[in-house]
């Protein structure tokens, strides 16, 4: 289907706009197989609204609008974000109008279009013959196609982007807490952020794992700078709000504990009131922490510290332990230190995250003592690392990093 411009050009709300909206809910919630009659309503629609209400009724019900074969579940997703992007934008308006109903309308909306999407991720997961990374298996309807799954891309436009994606970002904005349209949003990211969503994206996806996110809450920069060089590790990490009870049956599940496992006590530290997962690889691999209640977050590393699939040496995996402790966890270290020192003197927390995610100035660690420590082939040893101190000149931050040992 061609993505389009889904914007109302009616510079007015009316009843036209308010029936359009009612019957979106209903063919999303209903899911009948004979497309609604749109013709023979007494309040005649404009043409965008009758296309996304068909559109949503044949993502609902599988069904073409002219008849002819069923669609596959990469088609009605395709779909549903085409219907989707109209009907919330419509559903926007009617909040801003009329918000005594028109929010009503807005969240019963959003509800029923994110309980078919979960629905379209069940059908597509239906037991086959092939199974993908992780051991997930990887819908029936997918292979029918004859195709790969369609990636995400850095350079591309959102319209541009898989189906599964611009749903997700659809269904997140506007929102309290940003009130972007989506394609705004998309657009305003900086090449570093929009590299590690779409990434993200293709690597959550081809695992089956893109399903437990609802909605993004957040796209955290971390930071790149270590002793002023650009870092390939400590990536942006997606956090977003989603089904935590499902991604964490998922993740435990036994065929998945060959390609996934629970993060040591030590490196789960950083990860405090969560479940933290890693990718078992010797490459980049996903690293998912999962809490407190419905919300998760998702990076990449480019060095984890876990023993990957092939054959590795003690000193190999020491020196992915030592890599990504320097490039990805450290140079994170003072800007959560920041973060959390301003919100003790009272700044409020969104100032101070503003405030923290800001590029610091090139950061240089050294070690508090010359324990032997800092030398050991074992990271098991290692208890925790702390920054003692923290100074900064305006162009040097200077962190003094202590060690102590578990046993």
């Amino acid at each position: 289907m061609v993505q389009r411009d889904n914007r109302d050009t009616a510079t007015r709300f009316d009843k036209r706009d308010r029936v359009a909206a009612q019957i979106m809910i209903g063919v999303v919630r209903v899911r009948q197989t004979t497309p609604p009659d749109l013709e023979s309503l007494s309040t005649k629609l404009r043409p965008e609204h009758k296309e996304w209400i068909l559109e949503l009724w044949s993502a609902a019900s599988g069904q073409r609008p002219g008849g002819g074969s069923t669609l596959t579940v990469p088609e009605r997703h395709e779909a549903l974000a085409s219907g989707m992007r109209g009907a919330l934008h419509l559903a926007d308006r009617y909040a801003l109008e009329e918000p005594s109903t028109g929010k009503t309308m807005r969240v019963e909306l959003h509800d029923a279009l994110q309980t078919l999407r979960g629905d379209l991720y069940a059908a597509g997961s239906k037991p086959a013959s092939f199974s993908g990374a992780l051991g997930f298996r990887i819908g029936p309807e997918i292979l029918e196609l004859g195709r790969e799954r369609k990636l995400a891309k850095t350079g591309s436009p959102l319209s541009d982007q898989p189906a599964e994606l611009r749903e997700l970002v659809y269904l997140s904005f506007p929102s309290r807490g940003m009130p972007k349209e989506p394609e705004k949003w998309f657009a305003d990211l900086t090449d570093r952020q929009r590299a590690a969503f779409t990434g993200l994206y293709n690597a959550l996806s081809a695992k089956d794992l893109w399903r437990f996110a609802h909605t993004i809450h957040d796209l955290d920069n971390g930071e790149p700078h270590f002793w002023g060089q650009e870092q390939e590790g400590n990536t942006v990490s997606l956090k977003v709000v989603g089904d935590t009870g499902g991604l964490n049956r998922r993740l435990g599940d036994p065929e998945a504990q060959r390609e996934v496992a629970l993060d040591s006590p030590f490196m789960a530290m950083m990860h405090k009131g969560q479940k933290s997962y890693r990718e078992l690889t010797s490459g980049p691999g996903l690293h998912i922490s999962v809490g407190p209640g419905k919300h998760w977050d998702v990076h990449i590393d480019a060095h984890p510290p876990v023993k990957g699939q092939g054959k590795e040496s003690e000193a190999e995996l020491a020196n992915r332990f030592l890599l990504h402790g320097l490039q990805e966890l450290f140079p994170n270290m003072p800007r959560a230190l920041l973060i959390g020192l301003l919100k003790k003197v009272k700044v409020p927390p969104h100032i101070a995250k503003k405030i923290g995610n800001q590029v610091l100035p090139a950061v240089r660690f050294h070690p508090a003592t010359n324990s032997p420590l800092w030398q050991t082939d074992n990271p098991t040893l290692i208890d925790s690392l702390e920054i003692e101190a923290l100074e900064q000149d305006g162009k040097q931050m200077t962190a003094t990093v202590g060690i102590s040992r578990r046993f």
